[in-house]
């Protein structure tokens, strides 16, 4: 009784301990980054299935851009 009830515990500390956590990563308008061009294509999030801890990047020229509004 005492062996099972210790592999019991064992299996659920591991199975506690194997949780895992993925997020992707996107980058908005792909290779171009984050452009202020004419047109604005919107098509490329119809791909993608965001979810709670994907991280979105925003790049950009500094040159030319700026994140204030």
């Amino acid at each position: 009784m005492a062996l099972r009830n210790i592999v019991t515990l064992v299996f659920f500390v591991m199975m506690a301990l194997s949780g895992t956590c993925s997020g992707a990563v996107y980058r908005v308008g792909y290779s171009d980054g984050w452009t202020s061009r004419d047109h604005v294509d919107y098509k490329w999030t119809s791909t993608k299935d965001f979810r709670v801890g994907d991280t979105i990047i925003f790049s950009y020229k500094n040159q030319f851009h700026n994140v204030m509004q």
